[in-house]
């Protein structure tokens, strides 16, 4: 089976090992024995390869890999100060932002953990610079979008409006940036996020949606991400909160926006999020977690076709086999195309 190309294409999946071998690493959690890893797998579900594993509570999220598929970043927790095995709460201003190669080698720290806050980190078109969520004190309210140049070691602000709480952020392939904001007081949020698209050169910022209700509908919005094209705007959506045997279930979906027509996409009683475009813009693929039975998939579009297909491959019941010995239950984190995305 192909899915969007040559079966060779791969992809990175960030998973959580829930049951690792009995040898504990001397820092891993201790309360569910958690371990976390960076997978390589081919785009028909095959072929699963661990290329790092870390104790917890080195918790690694929203992983990219550059442009010319060299290295990779991400963010991750240094501390576990709540004793949870979580990356939340307090523990959310223990982050950095980390450059390194496919296999973790050559770690550069480019958000350094100081007590401020770094998060959702992503490359420049050319691969030269990465940017991310950044703020010197500890409040996820009094964060901006930042630059940090991997030449010049530097560290320079992008978008940092007062009031404005900047997060989501992607560096569009003509340079211009996608960010979810919204306005704070008193350092909390006081209306729902909205898209907006931010050129630097002509510092214009423009908003792409208006969403005003606190629920419902048109509650918030995430992970915008402009097509390769630029004729696409791909982002997550809170539709609601839906009741399915008992229980409240968040449905969120996939959008899909262009000059002509407004495509939802994803499925009932779950959460979709974390779009990536593939390189000539004909598809894309999204991580899909259903709650009621605890199961994350990959989903894979392909526009031409209006295609949807869903590889279910991680859950609470499935193990794999390391090659090491040992086997690894957890499910998806986060989700990338290997480069060039051909």
């Amino acid at each position: 089976m192909t899915i969007l190309g040559p079966s060779a294409i791969s992809i990175f999946l960030l998973m959580t090992s829930l049951n690792p071998p009995l040898a504990a690493a001397e820092n891993m959690c201790k309360k569910h024995s958690m371990r976390h890893g960076i997978f390589s797998i081919s785009a028909d579900g095959k072929n699963l390869t661990l290329l790092r594993e870390t104790p917890g509570p080195a918790a690694y999220s929203n992983l990219h890999v550059s442009p010319d598929g060299k290295r990779i970043v991400f963010s991750r927790c240094t501390q576990d100060l709540n004793e949870d095995c979580l990356c939340d709460r307090k523990d959310y201003f223990t982050r950095e932002i980390v450059v390194s190669d496919l296999d973790g080698s050559n770690e550069l720290i480019v958000g350094p953990d100081e007590g401020g806050f770094n998060h959702y980190p992503n490359w420049s078109p050319d691969g030269g610079s990465v940017i991310f969520v950044h703020s010197t004190v500890a409040n996820r309210a009094d964060t901006g979008i930042y630059k940090f140049d991997l030449k010049t070691k530097k560290l320079s602000r992008l978008l940092d409006r007062p009031n404005q709480m900047e997060t989501d952020n992607f560096w569009n392939t003509d340079g211009s940036l996608m960010v979810v904001s919204q306005s704070i007081k008193d350092g909390k949020p006081v209306e729902p996020n909205n898209i907006f698209r931010f050129d630097a050169n002509r510092d214009s910022l423009d908003k792409l949606t208006n969403y005003t209700a606190t629920l419902g509908r048109h509650c918030c919005a995430a992970d915008p991400k402009f097509s390769p094209d630029m004729k696409i705007l791909a982002h997550a959506e809170f539709r609601g909160i839906t009741e399915s045997d008992g229980r409240k279930v968040e449905n969120w979906d996939i959008v899909l926006k262009s000059s002509e027509s407004v495509t939802y996409l994803g499925r009932n009683t779950s959460e979709d999020y974390w779009p990536m475009w593939n390189s000539d813009s004909s598809g894309l693929l999204w991580i899909s977690y259903a709650p009621l039975d605890n199961r994350y998939s990959l989903t894979f579009y392909r526009l031409v076709r209006s295609e949807e297909l869903r590889v279910d491959l991680i859950g609470e019941g499935i193990e794999f086999e390391k090659a090491e010995g040992g086997y690894l239950l957890g499910h998806v984190g986060w989700v990338d195309w290997f480069h060039p995305k051909t």
